[in-house]
């Protein structure tokens, strides 16, 4: 009975982790790239020599590409620049959903665990089932919440010569005798 609540657990694990990660389109050239980033977003660009600098987009034109450096304005021609990097946060929403998913999951899990090791030998429902599923959602919510505000990624928008796309997929891989994931990168 506990490998099924713990082959339970793990299933909701691996499917509230299932997800599709694609690349967004990378532009080639700057007159491309002002439909992605604005005066004001955090990049990090790439020069020609190879050298990152971060800072704020202050200027962009079709041709040329200004950023703030720690109050040290800093410009580049765009035959001068190899990427472009855009920082990014995630959404509180889906990890927050997510985590309350996977929380609550548990808690009925756990309430009906509890259930069973009582043998039914009592009638009196005093809500622990209730609070249990209250309780590990909340702190599953509070986790994927944690998780997703700590979250950063630095999306390339730009790359000099031009783009490539590709793909990552994590897939759960739950059979009768084994769980696993399964990950694959598609060019």
């Amino acid at each position: 009975m506990i490998r099924t609540i713990h082959t339970a657990v793990l299933s909701l694990g691996l499917l509230a982790c299932a997800f599709t990660a694609r690349a967004q389109e990378v532009a080639s050239a700057f007159e491309s790239l002002q439909s992605m980033v604005k005066p004001g977003d955090a990049v990090i660009v790439t020069d020609a020599q190879g050298r990152d600098m971060r800072g704020r987009i202050t200027a962009l034109s079709p041709s040329s590409l200004a950023i703030d450096v720690d109050g040290t304005p800093r410009e580049w021609r765009a035959g001068d620049v190899r990427l472009i990097r855009h920082r990014q946060r995630d959404s509180l929403v889906n990890g927050t959903l997510i985590g309350l998913g996977v929380g609550a999951g548990v808690g009925v899990l756990a309430a009906g665990q509890a259930s069973l090791a009582s043998n039914f030998t009592t009638s009196d429902d005093s809500g622990g089932d209730e609070l249990a599923l209250l309780l590990f959602g909340a702190l599953g919510a509070g986790l994927g919440m944690g998780i997703d505000a700590a979250w950063r990624d630095d999306v390339v928008v730009f790359r000099a010569g031009g783009a490539t796309t590709a793909s990552l997929r994590v897939m759960p891989l739950v059979m009768p005798r084994a769980q696993g994931i399964r990950v694959a990168v598609v060019f």
